[in-house]
């Protein structure tokens, strides 16, 4: 039970407390956005992982197939080893 005054008349009211509702199951739209929040890409991991591709498209083709030689793909190997030289100062 809950109960409440009224400061001006000095007349108290008893309510019964309202049932406890349960909140709405989260919606498809905030899961994906929950998933994203806590999954989030980094410019680390994006390296890595175009790193990492390069490196099994050579071993796949034998050596045949290399994507370093891509301009954007030796920048992401350039900036990896910045990234690696100032990680080695801290």
């Amino acid at each position: 039970m809950r109960y409440e005054k009224n400061l001006i008349t000095g007349e108290v009211t008893e309510h019964e407390d309202a049932p406890v509702i349960p909140p709405p199951a989260p919606t498809a739209q905030y899961v994906l956005a929950q998933l994203d929040a806590d999954n989030a890409l980094t410019q680390r991991n994006l390296r890595e992982t175009i790193m990492l591709m390069n490196e099994a498209f050579k071993t796949i083709s034998g050596g045949a197939l290399d994507l370093g030689q891509i301009p954007g793909v030796a920048q992401v190997y350039a900036v990896e080893a910045q990234a690696e030289a100032l990680r080695a100062q801290l």
